[in-house]
C-alpha cells in the first residue's frame, strides 16, 4: 500500500457509503421506471431457467446470477441488483488497486468518479456480459499487481490470478484482450516473475476452475463461437475504430470535469509517488490489442465493448493529477459525482416514463396470460416456452412457472434443454401478432392456437 499511514478507516467507509449509495439508487429508479427489463436482462434470465455451462451465444455466468438474484427478487429488479453488484465489485476492487498508487483523497476520488461513466448510470440496467465482465477486468489486474509486489515469490498470488481470470472468461471471452496485454507486459518488462509458481500454480488453477466449460464447449462444438464467427461484420474498421474511440472520449467528458472542479493546491508537503508505469501501460496497452485484432480482422467494433477498459482510467487520472503535486478535494469531488448520478437517474426515469419505448412493454401481463392459457387448458405447469428470442424470453422470465426459454425453437442451439421431457411434458410456442407462426420443429403433439387480446401487450 502507498503510504499506507495515511489511509484510515473513515477514507473506507466513505467509499463504501459511496458504492452503496450509487447501488440503491439504479437498483430502484429502473425497477420503478420500466415494466419490463431490456432485451439482454430479459435474456440471460431465460437462458439461466436452464442451468449449464454455457449458452449458444456467451459463457453462462451473467446467466446464473440473474437467476440466483430471482430466487429472492421480482425478475426485474433481480437483473437490475446484478449489475450493481457488479460495478459495486468493479469500484472495491479500484480501491484497492488506488491503495498502491495514490494519496487516500486521490483514491476515494478515483473511486467516486467510476460513476459518473455512462455504463455504471444511464446503461447499466443492461444487465449483459459487457457489465459482468467488469469485476473480473479489474481484480485480474488487483491480483496481477499482487504477483508484481511479491516478485512472483509468493503462492497466493499466484492462485488468485488464476482463479479470478478463469472466472473471467465465464463472464465474456474479452478478457483474453487484458490477458494478452498482461503477458506482453510480462514478456517486455517484467521477466523476472516468470518462476516456478508462474508455470505450476497458476495452470492448475486456472484449468481446475475453467475445465467444466472447456468440456461443455467440446461436446457442444464450441458453439459460442460459431454464433460469434456469423454476427462478425466486414468491413468498416476504420469507421468503426473512430466510433469506437469517439464513444470512449465522449464517456470521460464528465470524469474530466469532475477532477478539474475538484483540483486543489496541496495541502502538505507532497510524498513520493509509486511509479506509474504498469497503471499507465494497463490503461492503454488493452485498447492497443483490440485496435490490433480488429484492423487485422477488418472487423467491426462495437462501443460496449470499451466498458471495463474505462474503469481504472478515473485512477490514471488522479495519478497524473498527483504527479503533478495536484491534490483533489473529496468534498468538491463527491458533491459532483452525487449531483452528475442523481441528475442523469432523474433524467432515465423521466425519459423511460414519457417515450415510447421497449421498457413500456408489460411482460409481467403477457406472461401471466400466456401461462393461464396453457394451465386452462393443459391442467399442468407451464415447462417450457419456444419462439423468437424478446417474445419467449420474457415469458420465461416472467412467467410465475418459471418456464425454461428454447431459443428459436431450435434443438441446435439448445444443448442445456432435455428434449425427452419436452416430449413428455409439451411446450409453448409463441410469436407476435405482426409475424407468421413458426413450424413444430422440435416435437408436434396436440396442436392449438390461441391469440392474447392486445390490451395485455399494447
Amino acid at each position: 500500500m502507498h503510504n499506507p499511514k495515511l489511509y484510515t478507516n473513515a477514507h473506507g467507509w466513505a467509499v463504501f457509503a459511496i458504492i452503496v449509495l450509487h447501488a440503491v439508487v439504479w437498483s430502484l429508479v429502473p425497477y420503478f421506471t420500466l415494466p419490463t427489463a431490456g432485451l439482454d436482462p430479459v435474456e440471460m434470465l431465460g437462458w439461466g431457467r436452464s442451468l449449464d455451462w454455457g449458452y449458444f451465444k456467451h459463457p453462462p455466468l451473467p446467466s446464473w446470477v440473474a437467476v440466483g438474484f430471482d430466487t429472492i427478487l421480482p425478475p426485474s429488479l433481480a437483473v437490475f441488483v446484478s449489475s450493481q453488484i457488479t460495478i459495486a465489485l468493479t469500484a472495491w476492487g479500484v480501491w484497492r488497486l488506488a491503495q498502491q498508487y495514490v494519496l487516500p483523497s486521490g483514491a476515494v476520488c478515483a473511486v467516486a468518479l467510476i460513476f459518473v461513466l455512462p455504463y455504471t448510470t444511464w446503461i447499466s440496467p443492461e444487465w449483459n456480459h459487457d457489465i459482468a465482465q467488469m469485476p473480473f477486468w479489474v481484480w485480474t489486474i488487483v491480483a496481477f499487481q499482487w504477483v508484481l509486489d511479491t516478485h512472483g515469490r509468493k503462492f497466493m498470488p499466484f492462485v488468485a490470478l488464476g482463479a479470478i481470470s478463469a472466472l473471467g472468461l465465464y463472464a465474456k471471452y474479452s478478457m483474453g484482450v487484458l490477458y494478452t496485454a498482461l503477458f506482453l507486459y510480462v514478456v517486455l518488462f517484467r521477466w523476472y516473475v516468470l518462476s516456478w509458481r508462474c508455470f505450476i500454480v497458476f495452470p492448475i488453477v486456472f484449468g481446475a476452475v475453467i475445465a467444466p466449460h472447456m468440456i461443455w464447449l467440446k461436446d457442444t462444438a464450441y458453439l459460442p463461437f460459431s454464433y460469434a464467427t456469423g454476427q462478425v461484420t466486414d468491413g468498416g474498421t476504420w469507421h468503426s475504430l473512430g466510433k469506437f474511440f469517439g464513444a470512449q472520449v465522449i464517456n470521460l467528458l464528465f470524469v474530466v470535469v469532475g477532477i478539474l472542479v475538484s483540483i486543489r493546491r496541496p495541502q502538505f508537503p507532497p510524498i513520493g509517488l509509486p511509479s506509474g508505469h504498469f497503471l499507465t501501460y494497463i490503461v492503454i496497452a488493452p485498447f492497443v490489442v483490440l485496435t490490433a485484432v480488429i484492423w487485422a480482422g477488418g472487423l467491426s467494433l462495437h462501443t460496449r465493448w470499451g466498458y471495463p477498459f474505462l474503469s481504472i482510467v478515473p485512477l490514471l487520472f488522479v495519478w497524473i493529477c498527483e504527479r503533478y503535486k495536484k491534490n483533489l478535494s473529496i468534498g468538491f469531488c463527491v458533491a459532483w459525482v452525487v449531483i452528475v448520478d442523481m441528475s442523469v437517474a432523474g433524467f432515465y426515469h423521466y425519459h423511460y416514463t414519457t417515450t415510447l419505448n421497449r421498457g413500456q412493454y408489460p411482460g409481467h401481463a403477457l406472461a401471466t396470460q400466456a401461462q393461464n392459457i396453457w394451465r386452462t387448458k393443459t391442467k399442468t405447469p407451464l415447462s417450457y416456452v419456444a419462439g423468437p428470442q424478446w417474445t419467449a424470453s420474457i415469458i420465461s422470465a416472467y412467467a410465475p412457472d418459471k418456464p425454461k426459454f428454447i431459443v428459436d425453437n431450435k434443438r441446435d442451439i439448445n444443448p442445456s434443454i432435455n428434449f425427452a421431457d419436452v416430449k413428455a411434458t409439451g411446450y409453448m410456442i409463441v410469436w407476435r401478432p405482426d409475424q407468421d407462426p413458426p413450424k413444430c420443429k422440435i416435437h408436434r403433439t396436440r396442436h392449438h392456437q390461441y391469440t392474447i387480446p392486445p390490451t395485455v401487450y399494447g
